[in-house]
């Protein structure tokens, strides 16, 4: 039996035992849970989950998920470490001053510049997942304390990591616009932040009021909105984009097709009766030349396929007045 005479260097080696046993611990675990998802055909893999089920699932229990985090496990400290993995949620712990709590963000969070890799404090914001995967190995890698998800972007990879952190992960819900406020209040309050949480929302409730306050004596126009050119697809029912068309009083056209973004024909477009047809895309390529020709595009609009309040009063004005222009 060797006896270690010093005992701080005793406690440090047994911690630094006790951390990498509980890694290959996760680290096997997580290839038990995708080597089983792989060869059972009842559980959904990472390509073939299916995205109404889902949503529809996390829609209905997001609510039990956060109030069972806020009353019971979630603890707020002032060195608090939090890995966030939607667009919409770095912007929104940006806004609450929260940014330097944040160790590692999905790769549209710093495409969009909605958060510095490297924050004022010198230290690493890693970059740890996509639309369509995470980097789990990178995650195990990082000293936090929670995963704030949003359970229509991360999708793909969502049930994965509920089983591999069951107890760290905390789900948010962005679907439409009143998410946008919600979630402002949902996440001000998890982060004792409740008067700063609601101050925003309220101003993001007035702002949609003011818009459909201000178009509402406007004739309605039929209107459509193309999100992808190939294959065309656009914005049907059930979507925030269907929600921007009635706040600028005017009728969408394609939500009948479906829910969500539709794929759609050129001669279903042709036999649609329209007063405008709106791109968001980045450009004209792989449009017929007739919809080139019929087709209003601003770039900018492509901004409002980010569900964030700055985006929101930003491109919706913009949105209406190209609606209701001549």
């Amino acid at each position: 039996m060797i006896t270690l005479k010093n005992n701080k260097s005793n406690l440090k080696i047994i911690q630094e035992i006790t951390k990498l046993v509980t890694k290959s611990t996760i680290i096997i675990t997580s290839l038990f849970i995708f080597q089983a998802t792989a060869n059972n055909p009842t559980e959904s893999s990472l390509d073939t989950i299916d995205v109404n089920n889902t949503a529809i699932e996390d829609n209905q229990n997001n609510n039990k998920t956060l109030i069972n985090a806020i009353s019971n496990d979630f603890k707020v400290t002032s060195n608090l470490k939090i890995v966030s993995l939607s667009p919409e949620i770095t912007h929104i712990l940006k806004k609450l001053n929260y940014e330097q709590n944040i160790v590692a963000v999905d790769k549209s969070s710093s495409k969009l510049e909605l958060i510095n890799t490297v924050n004022t404090n010198n230290k690493e914001i890693h970059v740890v997942a996509d639309y369509y995967s995470v980097n789990l190995e990178k995650i195990l890698s990082l000293d936090f304390d929670y995963i704030f998800v949003n359970t229509e972007f991360n999708f793909k990879f969502l049930p994965h990591l509920e089983k591999l952190f069951p107890n760290k992960i905390i789900k948010f819900c962005f679907k439409n616009i009143n998410d946008i406020s919600k979630n402002y209040q949902e996440i001000g309050k998890l982060l004792h932040l409740d008067n700063k949480g609601k101050e925003i929302s309220n101003s993001i409730n007035q702002f949609t009021n003011n818009i459909k306050n201000k178009y509402q004596s406007f004739n309605t126009k039929n209107i459509g909105i193309i999100i992808w050119n190939k294959p065309l697809m656009v914005a049907g029912n059930k979507t925030f984009l269907n929600e921007y068309i009635k706040l600028c009083n005017a009728n969408n056209v394609f939500k009948e097709i479906g829910s969500g973004y539709p794929h759609i024909s050129v001669e279903k477009v042709l036999t649609t009766k329209l007063d405008k047809l709106i791109s968001i895309t980045d450009s004209k390529q792989h449009l017929s030349n007739y919809l080139k020709n019929i087709t209003i595009f601003d770039s900018k609009l492509k901004n409002l396929t980010l569900l964030t309040d700055d985006n929101l009063k930003n491109y919706l004005p913009l949105l209406c007045d190209k609606i209701h222009s001549n």
